[in-house]
């Protein structure tokens, strides 16, 4: 956005300007809804990032700051890396359960 931080979709307002990208062209946001659909989300990328209508925004959510996750996250993009993505620590699991590393975690705590 105008001062080049990572901004939550909420906080963007009409006029404000985003970076394409390629990080060529500014481009002033002219409309802002809310979508809501079935299927994936908040996914995670090797970069942190994924295209959206040709911007280039952050896969990361509000609950961790983005350098944290994308540090957290090294050792699933790692596991990625050297098996060409046939194994994962992480998986879908997010999606139906807490994973069974992540319980014995809270358990601990």
């Amino acid at each position: 956005v105008n001062d080049q931080a990572w901004k939550r979709a909420a906080v963007i307002q009409i006029k404000d300007r985003v970076l394409d990208v390629d990080g060529n062209v500014w481009s002033p946001v002219v409309t802002k809804s809310i979508v809501q659909k079935s299927g994936l989300y908040n996914p995670h990328t090797l970069s942190g990032d994924i295209i959206v209508n040709g911007m280039s925004v952050s896969t990361y959510n509000q609950l961790i700051h983005p350098r944290l996750a994308h540090w957290m996250l090294a050792p699933e993009r790692t596991l990625y890396r050297w098996t060409g993505g046939k194994v994962s620590l992480l998986g879908g699991r997010f999606d139906l359960q807490t994973p069974v590393f992540l319980q014995l975690i809270v358990n601990h705590i």
